[in-house]
């Protein structure tokens, strides 16, 4: 029996028959990352406390969506295990940040967005490329991947105590603080990544499941 006999079948924006729970994972990738990504595009005062209750709302809700979606779905094990490391990961940052906004800091807000971001860019992009000859999802997830690491390098690279006054209008004056970059960061980062993982669901079909 050939290889590709055993390997699921995967998602691919093209239209591409898809593996079954292959929409809901794309699903619970796109909704709380664009939600988020709206929340924090239109509403104003990006402080550290702001960021990390946003960075835990994303965090807890997307983990625990896409936790469930990628257990369900017939993945090869290897990918499979990186997909759930990734979801835990994205869980983790979740809670931390809960716990980190009793004490918000701006440095605690660059730091976990920055290793968190990179961390579950990296196992999405990893999963990705082990999966690419065999599943049409590894495109999405080294695109998804991709942006997520670039969000985790622009991160790190803002001063944690980095404040920059500004003219502001009417006269008043303006600071532009680490906080309010990341925020910023973080909010277009969502609304790209949400917006690439809902076309990517809209656009699949999902094959019959297997009997049995």
């Amino acid at each position: 029996m050939s290889e590709q006999s055993h390997t699921p079948r995967g998602i691919a924006s093209d239209g591409a028959i898809a593996a079954p729970g292959s929409k809901a994972h794309l699903l619970s990738r796109g909704v709380p990352a664009l939600l988020v990504g709206l929340a924090t595009t239109f509403t104003g005062g990006h402080s550290p406390l702001f960021g990390l209750v946003a960075v835990a709302a994303w965090g807890i809700a997307g983990g625990i969506a896409d936790g469930v979606a990628v257990a369900r779905m017939p993945l090869p094990q290897r990918v499979r295990g990186l997909q759930l490391a990734r979801a835990a990961t994205v869980l983790a940052v979740g809670v931390l940040a809960a716990v980190l906004s009793t004490a918000a800091t701006a440095a605690a807000l660059v730091y976990l967005v920055g290793v968190g971001a990179i961390l579950a860019g990296g196992l999405d992009t990893a999963a990705g490329i082990l999966a690419r000859r065999r599943l049409p999802l590894a495109r999405d997830w080294m695109l998804l991947g991709g942006a997520t690491l670039l969000l985790g390098v622009l991160a790190l690279v803002v001063p944690p105590g980095f404040r920059q006054p500004f003219p502001g209008a009417g006269g008043d004056p303006g600071v532009l603080t680490a906080s309010t970059i990341v925020v910023g960061f973080f909010g277009a980062w969502g609304i790209v990544v949400g917006v690439l993982a809902l076309i990517a669901a809209a656009g699949e079909r999902t094959g019959a499941e297997p009997a049995g």
